[in-house]
């Protein structure tokens, strides 16, 4: 191949090498570009799935709390403890609607 570039001129030459770098720029850019938008992508659902998971955990919080509470109206049935019961499942029921 070096044999025939010794038929082209020195411009041509040059011409030739700015293409080609030219090109090779341009596919680092796309290859750069492509690999930036996947990770953004990755990113979105990430960030949809932490969201899922910390409401999750909201939910399962104030399930253990309404069980603690309803434990404790067992052993000790109270108006006091009863309302607790209560706000924590209306609390779970209420998380559980947004999360779901």
């Amino acid at each position: 191949m070096l044999k025939n570039l010794d038929h082209f001129s020195i411009p041509s030459k040059l011409a030739l090498s700015s293409g080609v770098l030219v090109v090779a720029l341009a596919t680092i850019a796309l290859v750069g570009v492509r690999g930036l938008n996947l990770a953004y992508s990755n990113f979105v659902e990430y960030r949809s799935l932490a969201r899922q998971a910390n409401a999750d955990g909201r939910v399962q919080a104030n399930i253990i709390s309404t069980r603690v509470f309803a434990r404790d109206f067992v052993i000790d049935p109270s108006d006091s403890i009863m309302s607790g019961v209560q706000e924590r499942a209306a609390a779970t029921i209420a998380l559980g609607i947004m999360a779901g």
